[in-house]
């Protein structure tokens, strides 16, 4: 068995870092605070937008290579209320995933509406452009 011990890894050139363009890994992943529209960890995430109770956009730093990516991810709260995330546009969140870009909504499953929650949690799987 061999052992592969390193504090970096560059690309073929000695100093780019390395992508993840043809590998499984997520692209991007972003865990924030929908009450406050604060990031608590990300990655590849430039900036989040804030368009409204439960209505979020996270946009990407590096561009994926179509908008047919999947998205999936989670929610929390402090409530006992269960809480769920969706991604796609709907008539609420008319947006689709762009390549740059993707919606998130957050609701209640009893169906009381759009809701600001503790966590929401999404990653991204796809291929960089």
């Amino acid at each position: 068995m061999s052992t592969l011990k390193a504090d970096t890894i560059v690309a073929a050139d000695g100093t780019s870092p390395v992508t993840l363009t043809k590998q499984s890994a997520a692209k991007a992943f972003s865990n924030f605070n929908a009450s406050t529209s604060t990031s608590r960890s990300s990655f590849n995430v430039s900036s989040l937008d804030d368009d409204g109770t439960g209505l979020f956009g996270v946009n990407l730093a590096s561009s994926m290579n179509d908008a047919n990516y999947c998205i999936s991810g989670g929610t929390g709260s402090s409530g006992s209320d269960v809480r769920h995330i969706e991604f796609a546009g709907n008539n609420l969140s008319p947006t689709a995933p762009t390549t740059t870009a993707y919606p998130v909504k957050t609701a209640n499953a009893a169906g009381n509406g759009l809701v600001d929650i503790l966590y929401a949690m999404s990653k991204v799987h796809g291929d960089l452009a």
